[in-house]
């Protein structure tokens, strides 16, 4: 009995350890500085107005529509815009309900429910990224707390939704100077991350790098296929959709390979995939690509699949040595 009770404790000791390990691990991924700044400005932007207008009340209360902003995420720009309406809209009924409801404790607690429980179903029926149903329970809740009075309601929830508006038109303006940005951005992640890949073949890292690849295809895949609903520049989407394509074949080869022959591949792959995504995130981005710089893009991802095809130690144009029963090329 004891000897089967210690296995049991130790598992659930190592269960422990292993939960608080990556409750508090410092992911290694880069700092949205953009996004931050920008939700600043949409959250600061209608204080500061109502401010120098001598209403600070009102600047506020069209600060809690800033809230719209963290709802933002790398998505196609017609369904941004479709999801940041339906957000800020959403706040501002939050808020007019909150004020109507506020001398009514109970009702107040039923509404906090319905209105989490909906929003918590539609963003997880839909799919939908963000912080689901938070703020529209904080805006609600910050409602209710505010001084009593039902016939403020509309003007309420009206300066909550310009606020929202005011984060509508600060997340759609790389739409006027990049309309397929959040496209480029997601194949550009995809290269970067099977530059990344590359480099980690062979190593300790490999795994890892692997899971972090193919979520980042599977990101961009679903990306690509939401942005074709769009009626305008298909030809700059299948050029982009064309790279995931390659991209993918890329993977699929490093990974037979991998598996078939444990190796360290030379820097060079991984820093030809780079280029690559350099150029995807160049100021002339695929959108704006002419002919000839397509078919440099692709004439490169071609000889990279090629590489992967063709990959034996005795066609590397440089020795071979094995290291801790591994081969390195180098």
């Amino acid at each position: 009995m004891s000897e089967n009770k210690h296995p049991s404790e130790s598992l659930k000791l190592d269960t422990i350890h292993t939960t608080f390990k990556q409750a508090f691990e410092i992911k290694k991924n880069p700092f949205p500085w953009i996004k931050a700044l920008c939700a600043g400005i949409a959250a600061a932007l209608p204080v500061f107005i109502g401010l120098l207008f001598g209403n600070l009340a009102y600047g506020l209360l069209a600060g809690i529509g800033g809230f719209t902003y963290l709802y933002v995420f790398n998505q196609p720009y017609h369904l941004r815009a479709k999801k940041i309406f339906f957000v800020m809209a959403g706040l501002a009924l939050s808020v007019v309900l909150g004020t109507l409801l506020a001398p009514y404790q109970l009702g107040t607690a039923i509404m906090m429910g319905i209105i989490g429980a909906n929003v918590f179903f539609i963003f997880g029926a839909l799919k939908i990224t963000g912080p689901s149903a938070v703020f529209f329970v904080l805006s609600f809740a910050l409602a209710t707390g505010m001084p009593v009075d039902q016939s403020l309601a509309p003007l309420r929830g009206g300066l909550v939704l310009m606020g929202g508006a005011l984060s509508w038109i600060i997340c759609m303006l790389g739409w006027f100077f990049n309309p397929h940005g959040p496209e480029s951005l997601a194949v550009e992640k995809v290269y970067r991350e099977l530059g990344a890949f590359f480099d980690s073949m062979g190593t300790e890292t490999f795994n890892k790098a692997r899971q972090r690849t193919v979520w980042a295809m599977k990101h961009a895949e679903d990306t690509l296929l939401a942005g074709f609903s769009s009626r305008q520049s298909r030809d700059a989407l299948k050029r982009l959709y064309l790279l995931n394509e390659h991209a993918n074949a890329l993977f699929l080869e490093a990974l037979e390979i991998s598996l078939n022959k444990k190796i360290v591949m030379p820097p060079e792959l991984g820093q030809s995939v780079r280029a690559l995504a350099g150029s995807i995130a160049s100021k002339n981005p695929p959108g704006n690509f002419g002919p000839a710089s397509s078919v440099s893009v692709l004439r490169r991802s071609n000889w990279l699949i090629n590489l992967g095809r063709e990959f034996t130690f005795d066609s590397l144009p440089f020795n071979v040595a094995p290291v801790n029963g591994r081969k390195l090329a180098g």
